[in-house]
């Protein structure tokens, strides 16, 4: 396994044996460390045996100017090996020759099973031509995907590449729908995307419908169309988990959500995991509204849903008194009859003081019926940004006790 991450690299005159052996490779600086000496054997077959890197959240840009390793010149020499690159590398090497090098790593790493991408990394790296497209160590993978290789590279690389969880920086680029294409691509985590332009023509969507085996879909913080979250949903062969979170302070219409759902209840037969939140609540806006997510209890083969509380159930107007005939719906007529594992959120601003005595019976309505039985095992509940001077609305011990009663676990968080 190869990491970016705080300590020296391991001893140069061990990489002898080191090819022999499971090893972790650590690096204060960039990894040109690991690629010196490329004409060694030893090294080439440590390369050439990675099968896990992991950029930590705290790798250090070194621009020009301070990179301390291999000079431009070798970089172009190496460049040349791989023959012409559908990607400004320019710019990586008078900019950020870093990426370069983990481009070259990656390229010459075929047993890859583990990618993951969390430092920080310059978008300039992927301008071409005034628009931005995707970081340069991202081709040698897409290529691949694409069946399109770099020279020196064919088909039979990546085959056993599992993970790939990627910081994308608030940017979007169309080839990044070819990793789907990857054969044994099970975990794919896009974090901190961001595409202001709308899928045009789904016409032109190059994955085939329910192809990919892609199991495992996770776009945290991202701002991207309902349109393109569902053609990313519906690519997928059998989704087994699907996580979205809305990117914070974004004012992307709620209306992706019913795109969202209809694109999940096309894998209603294999999703077990859902975590939804399509905003992030921010504490300091009283005008935050949501509008209740319909769908949840189609999605019958769920086993663990989280969601926040008025997404799950809407929320009432702001001017409601308690007088008038709005009521939220019960919980066992939103939910999937296999739902095992509840957690919702709370925000109080979202709630209503004219319906407190109302709430206690609405959690009640998650347990066990006559009619409409649940299978619910465990129910959290975080309930956030509480002020000093605010009440809670109702008494979550007492909820506690109820649930206890029935057989079900519930555990709450009260945070300020």
């Amino acid at each position: 396994m190869l990491s970016n991450a705080h300590v020296a690299a391991c001893d140069p005159s061990q990489r002898k044996s080191l090819t022999q052996s499971v090893c972790v490779w650590e690096f204060r600086e960039p990894i040109a460390a690991f690629t010196e000496g490329t004409g060694s054997e030893p090294v080439r077959s440590i390369r050439q045996k990675a099968k896990h890197i992991e950029i930590l959240r705290d790798a250090k840009l070194f621009p020009r100017d301070d990179y301390p390793w291999r000079p431009r010149e070798e970089l172009e020499q190496e460049l040349d090996t791989w023959g012409d690159w559908p990607v400004d590398v320019e710019t990586a090497l008078d900019e950020d020759p870093a990426q370069l090098e983990l481009a070259f790593l990656v390229a010459n790493s075929p047993d890859l099973q583990t990618f993951i991408m969390d430092g920080h990394h310059k978008a300039s790296v992927s301008r071409y031509r005034n628009h931005y497209i995707l970081p340069v160590w991202l081709f040698p993978i897409i290529q691949v995907a694409w069946r399109t290789p770099l020279k020196g590279m064919d088909d039979s690389f990546y085959r056993n590449l599992q993970t790939l969880d990627i910081n994308m920086q608030f940017d979007f680029g169309p080839g990044l729908t070819y990793l789907f294409l990857l054969p044994t691509l099970r975990t794919l985590r896009l974090s901190c995307v961001e595409c202001s332009v709308p899928f045009q023509n789904e016409a032109d969507w190059p994955i085939k419908s329910r192809s990919s085996s892609v199991a495992s879909l996770i776009l945290d913080g991202a701002d991207i169309s309902g349109t393109l979250i569902r053609l990313l949903i519906t690519s997928c062969r059998k989704l087994s988990c699907f996580k979205f979170k809305h990117v914070r302070g974004k004012g992307r219409p709620l209306s992706c959500s019913a795109e969202i759902m209809s694109g999940l209840a096309q894998q209603q037969d294999s999703l077990r995991t859902l975590h939804f939140d399509p905003s992030i609540h921010l504490p300091d806006r009283d005008d935050m509204t949501y509008t209740r997510t319909d769908d949840f209890w189609k999605l019958h083969a769920l086993e663990r849903l989280c969601t926040p509380f008025s997404a799950l159930l809407g929320e009432p107007q702001s001017t409601y008194t308690g007088e008038e005939s709005w009521q939220y719906p019960q919980m066992r007529d939103v939910l999937p009859h296999r739902l095992q594992e509840l957690s919702l959120n709370i925000v109080p601003m979202m709630l209503s003081q004219e319906y407190d005595d109302g709430y206690p019976s609405l959690f009640s309505s998650a347990l066990p019926s006559d009619m409409k039985d649940l299978h619910l095992k465990r129910v959290y509940v975080r309930y956030d940004h509480l002020l000093q001077s605010e009440l809670l609305l109702f008494d979550f011990w007492d909820i506690k006790k109820v649930f206890l009663e029935q057989g079900v676990d519930f555990d709450y968080t009260i945070r300020d």
